[in-house]
């Protein structure tokens, strides 16, 4: 082979791999869209005032992908790797074109309201980043942070971060999670989703009795699950279709 066709050969290779990285880097800075990789190796943890989250390195913060914001159940809500590995466990996100931020706190909460701090730490924390490239938040929320989702979804509406979609899994709280409450919420334009089971539990038997009442209620939907208590979500995801709109 001739020296000239080497080299000709040599320049050919390095213009595919420069056009290659070219067009990697722009999917990246033109977020397109790709699904939630909630890996261990994908998974970052950082320390806020009242709690600490979970995020993904492939988050992108940007305007046409949405955040999906989790909170747990009392046995995953005071400690996030617990409550990453529960979110792996039921695969929740894993096809879903979103950003994933998970709360949890570092101590075991006292009561319903302690959800405050973290809510308000999740504002501050996404602020900034909404304002360089406004994006729309779905907030999901188990059990006995069925409180904290509820006020997170209000005071994001209130500040101007735009909640597409409450969905509380077996999460009315008797006494806190109120028809009221969430009414005020579906008026600000978030769609409420109440999903319930046929557990004995107090959450489970309230979420039964709210989705009687709420029912034709503008922008609540309401469902009975066959399904156990801490299944709700996964249920409410794969069979059901909640956040369909955000799937590959």
């Amino acid at each position: 082979m001739k020296p000239r066709t080497i080299t000709a050969i040599f320049k050919s290779g390095r213009v595919f791999s420069l056009l290659l990285c070219g067009l990697l880097l722009l999917s990246v800075f033109t977020g397109t869209a790709r699904a939630a990789d909630l890996s261990k190796q994908n998974c970052e943890f950082e320390c806020l005032r009242h709690c600490n989250i979970m995020t993904l390195k492939t988050n992108q913060y940007t305007e046409g992908r949405p955040v999906i914001i989790f909170f747990p159940g009392k046995l995953e809500c005071s400690k996030i790797v617990n409550t990453a590995n529960w979110i792996r466990k039921y695969q929740l996100y894993d096809h879903l074109n979103a950003d994933v931020i998970a709360a949890a706190f570092r101590s075991d909460p006292l009561k319903p309201q302690d959800w405050k701090g973290p809510a308000e730490d999740l504002l501050n924390y996404l602020l900034e980043k909404h304002e360089a490239s406004p994006f729309t938040v779905a907030v999901d929320a188990v059990s006995a942070s069925g409180y904290g989702g509820c006020y997170l979804a209000q005071l994001f509406n209130e500040n101007g971060i735009t909640v597409t979609e409450l969905s509380l899994a077996d999460a009315v709280i008797p006494n806190y999670v109120t028809a009221e409450w969430i009414t005020q919420i579906a008026a600000m334009g978030t769609r409420v989703s109440l999903w319930g089971c046929q557990a004995k539990g107090n959450m489970s038997e309230e979420a039964r009795r709210l989705i009687a009442e709420l029912e034709g209620t503008e922008n609540v939907r309401g469902v009975v699950l066959d399904t156990p208590h801490g299944q709700v979500l996964h249920d409410a995801i794969y069979e059901y279709g909640l956040h369909a709109e955000f799937s590959e």
